[in-house]
Protein backbone atom coordinates (compact mmCIF):
# COMPACT_ATOMS: atom_id res chain seq x y z
CA UNK A 1 0.00 0.00 0.00
CA UNK A 2 0.75 3.42 -0.97
CA UNK A 3 1.47 6.15 1.58
CA UNK A 4 0.29 9.83 0.66
CA UNK A 5 3.07 12.00 1.80
CA UNK A 6 2.41 16.13 1.85
CA UNK A 7 5.51 17.57 -0.05
CA UNK A 8 6.69 20.37 2.04
CA UNK A 9 6.15 23.79 0.05
CA UNK A 10 9.50 26.17 -0.67
CA UNK A 11 8.82 30.02 -0.30
CA UNK A 12 5.70 30.15 0.79
CA UNK A 13 6.12 33.37 2.77
CA UNK A 14 7.63 34.91 -0.29
CA UNK A 15 4.35 33.64 -2.17
CA UNK A 16 2.16 34.96 0.44
CA UNK A 17 3.66 38.24 0.71
CA UNK A 18 3.39 39.36 -3.16
CA UNK A 19 -0.14 38.03 -3.60
CA UNK A 20 -1.01 40.39 -0.79
CA UNK A 21 0.74 42.83 -2.69
CA UNK A 22 -1.21 42.40 -5.70
CA UNK A 23 -4.10 41.93 -3.55
CA UNK A 24 -3.63 45.09 -2.28
CA UNK A 25 -2.56 46.96 -5.52
CA UNK A 26 -6.16 45.65 -7.06
CA UNK A 27 -8.21 46.83 -4.46
CA UNK A 28 -6.42 50.24 -4.80
CA UNK A 29 -7.09 50.59 -8.31
CA UNK A 30 -10.85 48.88 -7.83
CA UNK A 31 -11.36 52.26 -4.63
CA UNK A 32 -9.61 54.50 -7.46
CA UNK A 33 -12.10 53.75 -10.23
CA UNK A 34 -14.86 53.75 -7.99
CA UNK A 35 -14.22 57.02 -6.35
CA UNK A 36 -13.32 58.25 -10.31
CA UNK A 37 -16.80 57.31 -11.35
CA UNK A 38 -18.63 58.84 -8.19
CA UNK A 39 -16.84 62.24 -8.55
CA UNK A 40 -17.27 62.40 -12.27
CA UNK A 41 -21.01 61.28 -12.26
CA UNK A 42 -21.03 63.87 -9.02
CA UNK A 43 -19.37 66.30 -11.18
CA UNK A 44 -21.73 65.56 -14.08
CA UNK A 45 -24.94 66.05 -12.28
CA UNK A 46 -23.46 69.17 -10.85
CA UNK A 47 -23.51 70.25 -14.53
CA UNK A 48 -26.68 69.48 -15.52
CA UNK A 49 -27.84 70.89 -12.66
CA UNK A 50 -26.06 74.48 -13.26
CA UNK A 51 -27.33 74.21 -16.99
CA UNK A 52 -30.82 73.99 -16.06
CA UNK A 53 -30.69 76.90 -13.56
CA UNK A 54 -29.07 78.65 -16.29
CA UNK A 55 -31.71 77.58 -18.46
CA UNK A 56 -34.52 78.99 -16.57
CA UNK A 57 -32.84 82.18 -15.92
CA UNK A 58 -32.70 83.05 -19.43
CA UNK A 59 -36.53 81.76 -19.66
CA UNK A 60 -37.34 83.93 -17.11
CA UNK A 61 -35.73 86.94 -18.92
CA UNK A 62 -37.62 86.47 -22.19
CA UNK A 63 -40.76 86.18 -19.97
CA UNK A 64 -39.42 89.68 -18.66
CA UNK A 65 -39.52 90.70 -21.65
CA UNK A 66 -42.50 89.58 -22.97
CA UNK A 67 -44.42 91.10 -20.14
CA UNK A 68 -43.05 94.50 -20.86
CA UNK A 69 -44.01 93.64 -24.24
CA UNK A 70 -47.45 92.85 -22.98
CA UNK A 71 -47.29 96.76 -21.83
CA UNK A 72 -45.63 98.33 -24.88
CA UNK A 73 -43.78 97.51 -27.61
CA UNK A 74 -41.86 100.65 -27.56
CA UNK A 75 -40.91 99.38 -24.17
CA UNK A 76 -38.11 96.84 -25.83
CA UNK A 77 -35.52 99.08 -26.35
CA UNK A 78 -32.64 98.03 -28.79
CA UNK A 79 -29.53 96.84 -26.92
CA UNK A 80 -27.85 95.28 -24.30
CA UNK A 81 -29.61 95.14 -20.97
CA UNK A 82 -30.31 93.19 -17.98
CA UNK A 83 -34.00 92.06 -16.81
CA UNK A 84 -35.30 92.92 -13.33
CA UNK A 85 -38.51 93.40 -11.12
CA UNK A 86 -39.16 96.96 -10.51
CA UNK A 87 -40.43 99.34 -7.69
CA UNK A 88 -44.21 98.85 -8.66
CA UNK A 89 -43.27 94.78 -9.35
CA UNK A 90 -43.65 94.91 -12.90
CA UNK A 91 -40.68 93.86 -15.48
CA UNK A 92 -38.43 96.40 -16.40
CA UNK A 93 -34.94 96.44 -18.49
CA UNK A 94 -32.54 97.54 -15.51
CA UNK A 95 -28.89 98.12 -16.99
CA UNK A 96 -26.75 95.78 -18.84
CA UNK A 97 -26.66 92.47 -16.78
CA UNK A 98 -28.46 91.07 -14.18
CA UNK A 99 -26.23 88.81 -11.49
CA UNK A 100 -27.70 86.11 -9.36
CA UNK A 101 -27.10 84.27 -6.60
CA UNK A 102 -24.66 81.59 -6.88
CA UNK A 103 -21.94 82.87 -9.53
CA UNK A 104 -24.75 83.78 -12.70
CA UNK A 105 -24.86 86.59 -14.66
CA UNK A 106 -27.90 86.91 -17.17
CA UNK A 107 -28.60 89.70 -20.04
CA UNK A 108 -30.37 90.31 -22.92
CA UNK A 109 -29.75 91.65 -26.37
CA UNK A 110 -32.82 93.60 -28.11
CA UNK A 111 -32.12 93.55 -32.28
CA UNK A 112 -34.84 94.59 -34.50
CA UNK A 113 -35.54 92.61 -37.46
CA UNK A 114 -38.60 94.63 -39.04
CA UNK A 115 -40.98 97.50 -37.49
CA UNK A 116 -42.97 95.60 -35.54
CA UNK A 117 -40.96 92.44 -34.85
CA UNK A 118 -37.69 92.42 -32.38
CA UNK A 119 -35.57 89.50 -31.46
CA UNK A 120 -34.42 89.13 -28.07
CA UNK A 121 -31.07 86.98 -27.38
CA UNK A 122 -30.80 85.81 -23.46
CA UNK A 123 -27.44 84.70 -22.37
CA UNK A 124 -26.54 83.58 -18.85
CA UNK A 125 -23.20 82.73 -17.82
CA UNK A 126 -21.59 80.82 -14.78
CA UNK A 127 -18.10 79.95 -13.69
CA UNK A 128 -17.69 77.79 -11.02
CA UNK A 129 -13.90 76.55 -10.57
CA UNK A 130 -11.70 75.82 -13.05
CA UNK A 131 -13.62 73.45 -14.89
CA UNK A 132 -17.23 74.08 -14.56
CA UNK A 133 -18.14 77.07 -16.48
CA UNK A 134 -20.38 77.92 -19.52
CA UNK A 135 -23.15 79.69 -20.94
CA UNK A 136 -26.61 79.10 -22.09
CA UNK A 137 -28.18 81.11 -25.01
CA UNK A 138 -32.03 81.28 -25.70
CA UNK A 139 -33.31 83.53 -28.70
CA UNK A 140 -37.11 84.54 -29.16
CA UNK A 141 -38.90 87.04 -31.74
CA UNK A 142 -41.51 89.64 -30.51
CA UNK A 143 -44.06 91.17 -32.85
CA UNK A 144 -46.20 93.90 -32.20
CA UNK A 145 -49.43 92.48 -31.41
CA UNK A 146 -51.39 95.85 -30.83
CA UNK A 147 -50.98 96.15 -34.96
CA UNK A 148 -54.37 96.19 -36.59
CA UNK A 149 -54.04 93.36 -39.34
CA UNK A 150 -56.75 92.63 -42.36
CA UNK A 151 -58.49 89.15 -42.25
CA UNK A 152 -58.66 87.47 -45.38
CA UNK A 153 -61.65 85.82 -46.94
CA UNK A 154 -61.63 82.02 -46.27
CA UNK A 155 -64.05 81.17 -49.04
CA UNK A 156 -61.05 80.81 -51.16
CA UNK A 157 -58.31 79.06 -49.79
CA UNK A 158 -54.72 78.35 -51.77
CA UNK A 159 -52.14 76.85 -50.53
CA UNK A 160 -48.76 78.77 -49.62
CA UNK A 161 -46.48 76.43 -48.50
CA UNK A 162 -45.85 72.75 -47.77
CA UNK A 163 -43.39 69.74 -46.29
CA UNK A 164 -43.41 66.10 -47.01
CA UNK A 165 -42.23 63.52 -45.34
CA UNK A 166 -42.39 60.26 -47.35
CA UNK A 167 -42.22 58.04 -44.93
CA UNK A 168 -45.48 58.94 -44.25
CA UNK A 169 -44.91 59.77 -40.10
CA UNK A 170 -48.79 60.46 -39.55
CA UNK A 171 -48.56 63.56 -38.16
CA UNK A 172 -51.22 64.40 -35.73
CA UNK A 173 -51.33 68.19 -33.98
CA UNK A 174 -49.16 71.99 -34.58
CA UNK A 175 -48.17 74.63 -32.62
CA UNK A 176 -46.76 77.76 -33.74
CA UNK A 177 -44.24 80.19 -31.75
CA UNK A 178 -43.39 83.00 -33.30
CA UNK A 179 -41.38 82.04 -36.21
CA UNK A 180 -41.59 78.09 -35.67
CA UNK A 181 -44.30 74.87 -35.90
CA UNK A 182 -44.03 72.37 -34.03
CA UNK A 183 -45.85 69.39 -35.23
CA UNK A 184 -46.45 66.04 -33.38
CA UNK A 185 -46.41 62.42 -35.29
CA UNK A 186 -47.09 58.67 -34.60
CA UNK A 187 -43.60 57.69 -35.23
CA UNK A 188 -40.07 57.22 -32.79
CA UNK A 189 -39.13 61.07 -33.78
CA UNK A 190 -42.25 62.63 -31.56
CA UNK A 191 -41.74 66.20 -32.44
CA UNK A 192 -40.74 67.52 -35.86
CA UNK A 193 -39.70 71.69 -35.79
CA UNK A 194 -40.07 73.93 -39.02
CA UNK A 195 -38.96 77.32 -39.82
CA UNK A 196 -41.97 79.17 -41.03
CA UNK A 197 -40.41 82.77 -41.52
CA UNK A 198 -40.90 81.87 -45.08
CA UNK A 199 -44.50 80.51 -45.14
CA UNK A 200 -44.25 79.36 -49.24
CA UNK A 201 -41.35 77.24 -48.08
CA UNK A 202 -41.45 75.55 -44.22
CA UNK A 203 -37.73 73.92 -43.41
CA UNK A 204 -37.42 71.30 -40.92
CA UNK A 205 -34.78 71.90 -38.20
CA UNK A 206 -33.26 70.28 -35.22
CA UNK A 207 -33.79 67.27 -37.49
CA UNK A 208 -31.79 65.16 -34.70
CA UNK A 209 -34.17 65.01 -32.28
CA UNK A 210 -35.73 61.36 -31.12
CA UNK A 211 -38.31 61.68 -28.72
CA UNK A 212 -38.57 58.01 -28.67
CA UNK A 213 -42.37 57.98 -28.68
CA UNK A 214 -45.17 58.84 -30.44
CA UNK A 215 -46.84 62.35 -29.80
CA UNK A 216 -50.37 63.20 -30.22
CA UNK A 217 -52.02 66.98 -29.11
CA UNK A 218 -49.38 69.41 -28.56
CA UNK A 219 -49.63 73.06 -27.30
CA UNK A 220 -47.24 76.21 -26.27
CA UNK A 221 -47.45 78.76 -23.58
CA UNK A 222 -44.93 81.72 -24.13
CA UNK A 223 -41.81 79.69 -24.81
CA UNK A 224 -42.65 76.51 -22.81
CA UNK A 225 -44.21 73.87 -25.09
CA UNK A 226 -46.46 70.72 -24.00
CA UNK A 227 -46.85 67.29 -25.50
CA UNK A 228 -48.80 63.84 -24.95
CA UNK A 229 -47.01 61.12 -25.63
CA UNK A 230 -47.09 57.58 -25.53
CA UNK A 231 -44.74 57.27 -22.64
CA UNK A 232 -46.37 55.11 -20.42
CA UNK A 233 -44.31 56.90 -17.35
CA UNK A 234 -44.40 60.40 -18.31
CA UNK A 235 -47.43 60.58 -20.48
CA UNK A 236 -47.51 64.84 -20.34
CA UNK A 237 -43.69 66.81 -21.59
CA UNK A 238 -42.82 69.97 -21.09
CA UNK A 239 -39.94 71.50 -23.10
CA UNK A 240 -38.36 74.78 -23.47
CA UNK A 241 -38.35 76.28 -26.82
CA UNK A 242 -37.00 79.12 -26.61
CA UNK A 243 -34.16 78.29 -29.22
CA UNK A 244 -35.79 75.86 -31.58
CA UNK A 245 -33.25 75.71 -34.07
CA UNK A 246 -30.82 73.62 -31.39
CA UNK A 247 -34.37 72.00 -29.83
CA UNK A 248 -33.25 68.65 -27.92
CA UNK A 249 -34.17 66.37 -25.10
CA UNK A 250 -32.25 68.48 -22.85
CA UNK A 251 -34.81 71.23 -22.92
CA UNK A 252 -37.11 68.81 -21.28
CA UNK A 253 -37.99 70.91 -18.17
CA UNK A 254 -41.06 69.15 -16.41
CA UNK A 255 -42.92 65.88 -16.98
CA UNK A 256 -46.08 64.28 -15.54
CA UNK A 257 -47.39 60.98 -15.54
CA UNK A 258 -51.09 60.58 -15.90
CA UNK A 259 -52.31 57.43 -14.44
CA UNK A 260 -52.81 54.28 -16.58
CA UNK A 261 -50.29 53.46 -19.07
CA UNK A 262 -49.77 56.03 -22.14
CA UNK A 263 -53.70 56.81 -22.17
CA UNK A 264 -53.68 60.59 -22.70
CA UNK A 265 -54.75 61.82 -26.23
CA UNK A 266 -56.30 65.17 -26.31
CA UNK A 267 -55.26 68.57 -24.90
CA UNK A 268 -55.89 72.69 -24.45
CA UNK A 269 -54.17 75.43 -23.07
CA UNK A 270 -56.21 78.61 -21.98
CA UNK A 271 -54.05 81.20 -19.79
CA UNK A 272 -52.70 79.36 -17.30
CA UNK A 273 -55.06 76.39 -17.33
CA UNK A 274 -53.88 72.93 -19.11
CA UNK A 275 -56.86 70.64 -19.70
CA UNK A 276 -55.88 66.98 -20.74
CA UNK A 277 -58.41 64.70 -21.94
CA UNK A 278 -57.28 60.59 -21.99
CA UNK A 279 -58.90 57.66 -23.63
CA UNK A 280 -61.29 55.53 -21.08
CA UNK A 281 -59.25 53.38 -18.58
CA UNK A 282 -60.12 49.58 -19.84
CA UNK A 283 -59.60 48.15 -16.15
CA UNK A 284 -61.40 51.02 -13.86
CA UNK A 285 -59.99 53.13 -11.83
CA UNK A 286 -58.37 56.09 -13.50
CA UNK A 287 -60.00 59.45 -14.32
CA UNK A 288 -60.26 60.52 -17.66
CA UNK A 289 -60.03 64.44 -17.14
CA UNK A 290 -57.32 66.40 -15.88
CA UNK A 291 -56.74 69.89 -15.13
CA UNK A 292 -53.41 71.11 -14.48
CA UNK A 293 -52.00 74.67 -13.08
CA UNK A 294 -48.78 75.39 -15.27
CA UNK A 295 -48.35 79.06 -14.55
CA UNK A 296 -45.16 78.90 -13.16
CA UNK A 297 -42.42 77.32 -15.75
CA UNK A 298 -41.28 74.00 -15.33
CA UNK A 299 -43.99 73.23 -13.20
CA UNK A 300 -46.70 70.92 -13.69
CA UNK A 301 -49.09 70.79 -11.19
CA UNK A 302 -52.51 68.45 -10.99
CA UNK A 303 -55.69 71.26 -10.08
CA UNK A 304 -58.38 68.39 -10.03
CA UNK A 305 -59.55 65.46 -12.50
CA UNK A 306 -62.65 63.49 -13.47
CA UNK A 307 -64.22 59.96 -14.18
CA UNK A 308 -66.48 59.79 -16.96
CA UNK A 309 -67.24 56.53 -19.07
CA UNK A 310 -65.58 58.15 -22.16
CA UNK A 311 -62.45 58.43 -24.26
CA UNK A 312 -61.83 62.49 -25.10
CA UNK A 313 -60.22 63.16 -28.07
CA UNK A 314 -61.34 66.77 -28.32
CA UNK A 315 -61.30 69.77 -25.55
CA UNK A 316 -62.24 73.38 -26.31
CA UNK A 317 -62.79 76.33 -23.61
CA UNK A 318 -65.00 79.37 -23.50
CA UNK A 319 -63.99 81.49 -20.15
CA UNK A 320 -65.01 78.62 -17.21
CA UNK A 321 -66.95 76.08 -18.92
CA UNK A 322 -65.01 73.18 -21.34
CA UNK A 323 -66.35 71.21 -23.60
CA UNK A 324 -65.35 68.07 -24.68
CA UNK A 325 -65.72 65.64 -27.34
CA UNK A 326 -65.95 61.97 -26.68
CA UNK A 327 -66.91 58.63 -27.03
CA UNK A 328 -69.35 57.72 -25.06
CA UNK A 329 -72.72 56.43 -27.04
CA UNK A 330 -75.71 58.99 -24.52
CA UNK A 331 -73.06 61.98 -24.77
CA UNK A 332 -70.91 62.39 -27.68
CA UNK A 333 -70.33 65.97 -26.23
CA UNK A 334 -69.48 66.78 -22.11
CA UNK A 335 -69.95 69.93 -20.65
CA UNK A 336 -68.05 70.92 -17.66
CA UNK A 337 -67.06 73.72 -15.42
CA UNK A 338 -63.68 75.06 -14.24
CA UNK A 339 -64.57 78.10 -12.11
CA UNK A 340 -62.61 76.65 -8.95
CA UNK A 341 -60.21 74.82 -10.67
CA UNK A 342 -59.60 72.42 -7.71
CA UNK A 343 -63.19 71.73 -8.07
CA UNK A 344 -63.83 70.80 -11.64
CA UNK A 345 -67.24 69.71 -12.26
CA UNK A 346 -69.52 68.26 -15.09
CA UNK A 347 -72.46 70.12 -15.94
CA UNK A 348 -73.80 67.58 -18.39
CA UNK A 349 -73.83 66.61 -22.02
CA UNK A 350 -75.48 66.03 -25.64
CA UNK A 351 -76.55 62.85 -26.90
CA UNK A 352 -76.55 63.10 -30.61
CA UNK A 353 -77.98 60.76 -33.37
CA UNK A 354 -76.78 57.51 -33.22
CA UNK A 355 -73.52 56.33 -31.56
CA UNK A 356 -70.50 57.49 -33.37
CA UNK A 357 -67.83 59.12 -31.23
CA UNK A 358 -66.96 62.99 -30.64
CA UNK A 359 -63.41 63.35 -32.39
CA UNK A 360 -62.69 67.06 -32.29
CA UNK A 361 -64.55 70.11 -30.76
CA UNK A 362 -64.29 74.23 -30.65
CA UNK A 363 -65.95 77.06 -28.94
CA UNK A 364 -66.53 80.18 -30.21
CA UNK A 365 -68.52 83.49 -28.83
CA UNK A 366 -71.92 82.09 -28.30
CA UNK A 367 -71.35 78.94 -29.99
CA UNK A 368 -70.23 74.97 -30.15
CA UNK A 369 -69.11 73.20 -32.92
CA UNK A 370 -68.31 68.99 -32.66
CA UNK A 371 -67.01 67.00 -35.36
CA UNK A 372 -67.90 62.94 -35.17
CA UNK A 373 -66.57 60.01 -36.55
CA UNK A 374 -67.53 59.10 -40.13
CA UNK A 375 -70.66 57.52 -40.31
CA UNK A 376 -73.39 56.27 -43.28
CA UNK A 377 -76.40 57.29 -41.19
CA UNK A 378 -75.17 60.58 -39.66
CA UNK A 379 -73.96 64.36 -40.77
CA UNK A 380 -70.40 64.27 -39.17
CA UNK A 381 -70.45 68.32 -38.14
CA UNK A 382 -72.94 69.60 -35.14
CA UNK A 383 -73.03 72.69 -34.51
CA UNK A 384 -74.64 73.97 -31.20
CA UNK A 385 -76.04 77.28 -28.98
CA UNK A 386 -74.93 77.88 -25.77
CA UNK A 387 -75.64 81.96 -26.05
CA UNK A 388 -78.29 80.83 -22.94
CA UNK A 389 -76.91 78.04 -20.97
CA UNK A 390 -73.46 76.14 -21.13
CA UNK A 391 -75.15 72.82 -21.84
CA UNK A 392 -76.70 72.76 -25.36
CA UNK A 393 -80.51 72.62 -25.68
CA UNK A 394 -82.91 73.55 -28.67
CA UNK A 395 -83.03 75.05 -30.67
CA UNK A 396 -80.20 73.24 -33.03
CA UNK A 397 -78.29 71.37 -33.26
CA UNK A 398 -77.75 72.01 -36.95
CA UNK A 399 -76.35 69.40 -38.73
CA UNK A 400 -74.05 69.33 -41.94
CA UNK A 401 -72.52 65.54 -43.81
CA UNK A 402 -68.77 66.14 -44.59
CA UNK A 403 -67.85 62.70 -45.90
CA UNK A 404 -65.43 61.55 -43.65
CA UNK A 405 -64.83 61.86 -40.09
CA UNK A 406 -63.92 65.45 -38.66
CA UNK A 407 -60.83 64.69 -37.13
CA UNK A 408 -59.62 68.53 -36.01
CA UNK A 409 -61.32 71.52 -35.99
CA UNK A 410 -60.40 75.27 -36.46
CA UNK A 411 -61.96 79.00 -36.50
CA UNK A 412 -60.91 82.36 -37.50
CA UNK A 413 -60.32 84.92 -35.52
CA UNK A 414 -64.10 86.54 -35.88
CA UNK A 415 -65.58 82.94 -36.25
CA UNK A 416 -66.58 83.71 -39.44
CA UNK A 417 -65.41 80.10 -40.89
CA UNK A 418 -64.68 76.62 -39.11
CA UNK A 419 -62.36 74.96 -41.09
CA UNK A 420 -62.17 70.94 -40.94
CA UNK A 421 -59.35 67.91 -40.98
CA UNK A 422 -61.49 65.73 -42.82
CA UNK A 423 -60.99 61.96 -44.03
CA UNK A 424 -63.10 62.53 -47.31
CA UNK A 425 -60.94 61.68 -50.02
CA UNK A 426 -61.24 65.05 -52.12
CA UNK A 427 -61.54 67.02 -49.05
CA UNK A 428 -59.45 66.65 -46.85
CA UNK A 429 -59.80 70.20 -46.02
CA UNK A 430 -63.08 71.72 -45.77
CA UNK A 431 -64.45 75.25 -45.01
CA UNK A 432 -67.81 76.04 -43.91
CA UNK A 433 -69.52 79.25 -43.05
CA UNK A 434 -70.51 79.34 -39.47
CA UNK A 435 -72.84 82.66 -39.14
CA UNK A 436 -76.51 81.26 -39.34
CA UNK A 437 -77.25 77.75 -39.62
CA UNK A 438 -77.11 76.24 -42.93
CA UNK A 439 -73.60 75.49 -42.38
CA UNK A 440 -73.12 75.92 -46.56
CA UNK A 441 -69.37 74.76 -47.56
CA UNK A 442 -67.36 77.62 -49.21
CA UNK A 443 -64.25 75.98 -49.88
CA UNK A 444 -62.12 72.98 -50.16
CA UNK A 445 -58.53 71.02 -50.90
CA UNK A 446 -57.76 68.10 -52.28
CA UNK A 447 -54.40 66.77 -51.33
CA UNK A 448 -52.59 63.59 -52.12
CA UNK A 449 -51.16 63.17 -49.01
CA UNK A 450 -53.43 61.49 -46.88
CA UNK A 451 -56.18 62.10 -44.36
CA UNK A 452 -56.45 65.65 -42.76
CA UNK A 453 -55.70 64.88 -39.11
CA UNK A 454 -54.49 68.20 -37.72
CA UNK A 455 -55.53 71.73 -38.22
CA UNK A 456 -54.89 75.09 -36.82
CA UNK A 457 -55.47 78.88 -37.11
CA UNK A 458 -52.45 81.34 -37.09
CA UNK A 459 -54.32 84.64 -36.14
CA UNK A 460 -50.57 86.47 -36.35
CA UNK A 461 -50.05 85.47 -40.57
CA UNK A 462 -54.31 84.77 -40.80
CA UNK A 463 -53.16 81.34 -42.39
CA UNK A 464 -54.29 77.63 -41.37
CA UNK A 465 -51.90 74.49 -41.10
CA UNK A 466 -53.01 71.14 -41.66
CA UNK A 467 -51.50 67.98 -41.17
CA UNK A 468 -51.76 64.96 -43.16
CA UNK A 469 -50.23 61.32 -43.16
CA UNK A 470 -47.13 62.75 -44.29
CA UNK A 471 -47.16 66.54 -45.01
CA UNK A 472 -46.97 70.14 -43.11
CA UNK A 473 -49.59 72.25 -45.28
CA UNK A 474 -50.01 76.04 -45.31
CA UNK A 475 -53.16 77.65 -46.44
CA UNK A 476 -53.67 81.52 -47.05
CA UNK A 477 -57.52 83.29 -47.75
CA UNK A 478 -57.85 85.19 -50.53
CA UNK A 479 -56.72 89.10 -50.49
CA UNK A 480 -60.51 90.33 -49.91
CA UNK A 481 -61.48 91.15 -46.79
CA UNK A 482 -63.28 88.64 -44.67
CA UNK A 483 -66.86 89.03 -44.95
CA UNK A 484 -68.04 88.82 -41.23
CA UNK A 485 -66.01 91.48 -40.64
Amino acid sequence: MHRLQRRPRKNRKGFLLVEALLGITLLGLTISAVAFIMLHGQEESQRGGERVRATLLSTQALEGLRSIRNQSFTGLVLGVHGVAVGMEGTWVLSGSVISFAGGYTTSVEITSLSSDIIRATATTRWKHGYNRSGSVVLATDYTNWRIERVTGDWSSVSLEGSYTNESSPLFNDVAVSDNYAFVTADATTGIYVFDISNLSSPSRVASAFQLGYSAYDVAVKDDVLYVLTSDASNELKAYVVASPTTFSAGDLIADYDIPGAGRARSMAMQETILSVGADESATGGYDEYYLFDVSNTGSIVLHDSLDDTSSFKGIAAIGATFYLAGTDNVSELRVGDRTTPSNTTFLGGYNLTDVHDGLSVIAHGTGVVLGRADGAAISELAKFTVASNPVPSSPGPWYREMGGSVNALTTDTIGCYVLAATSNPTKELQVVSLPGNSLSEVSSYNTATGNGRGILYDQDRDRVYMLTNKSLLIFKPSSSPNPCT
